[in-house]
C-alpha cells in the first residue's frame, strides 16, 4: 500500500495557488515586488523541490515492484 503519512487532513492552500497569487501580484503592481514576496517565493520553491523528490521516490517504488 502506498500511503504518504506526511499529508494532513487539513492541507494548506495548494502550492500552485500560492505561486499563482505571487505571480498575479507581481504582474499587477506598478512597483518592484516587496522583499517578503521574494522570501515567500523561496519557501515555495523549496516546498516544490521537496514534492518533486517525494514524487521521484514514489515512482521508483512503483517501478521497482
Amino acid at each position: 500500500m502506498l500511503t504518504d503519512r506526511t499529508i494532513s487532513s487539513y492541507p494548506q492552500p495548494m502550492l500552485r495557488d500560492q505561486l499563482n497569487y505571487l505571480n498575479g501580484n507581481t504582474q499587477r503592481a506598478d512597483q518592484k515586488p516587496a522583499a517578503d514576496m521574494y522570501e515567500r517565493l523561496d519557501v515555495l520553491v523549496t516546498e516544490l523541490e521537496a514534492h518533486k523528490e517525494r514524487l521521484q521516490r514514489l515512482i521508483r517504488m512503483v517501478t521497482e515492484d
